[in-house]
């Protein structure tokens, strides 16, 4: 008996202004990002309007780990706003557990009895090019 499991950030909310929209993988947002996009976003968190921040924020939520450099600069600064800001994303980014594994678990019988053991197996497949956080 084999049972798999897909882990990891299902939805996110959008950083093109739909408030309280939800977005899946592959339904025509980008979460893909530049440098430059990423740099920008980074001072954006500074910005004096509220609306600006919080879009920032939300985009740098839906790009993800390839923001994570940019945002651990930024989360040692002395801007109190951005290094908030930066750091509740990193921490959201740390709580991200499984995020793009694979789980499978596999059984040494295919039925269970109250008088006999089963051996479970557990394999974590990383299909993802970061690492993942395993608990």
């Amino acid at each position: 008996m084999k049972i798999v499991v897909l882990a990891g950030l299902v939805a996110w909310v959008g950083a093109a202004g739909d408030e309280g929209a939800k977005h899946s993988p592959g339904d025509g947002v980008d979460v893909r990002a530049s440098a430059d996009e990423i740099t920008q976003l980074v001072k954006d968190l500074a910005d004096s309007s509220f609306p600006v921040r919080e879009r920032a924020t939300r985009r740098l939520l839906a790009i993800g780990l390839d923001a994570r450099e940019a945002l651990e600069k930024v989360a040692k600064g002395d801007d109190d706003e951005t290094t908030l800001r930066a750091k509740a994303i990193l921490d959201i980014f740390d709580r991200l557990l499984f995020s793009g594994v694979e789980v499978t678990l596999s059984f040494s019988q295919a039925t269970m009895t109250w008088d006999r053991p089963v051996d479970l197996l557990v394999t974590l497949t990383n299909r993802s090019r970061w690492p993942a956080k395993v608990p």
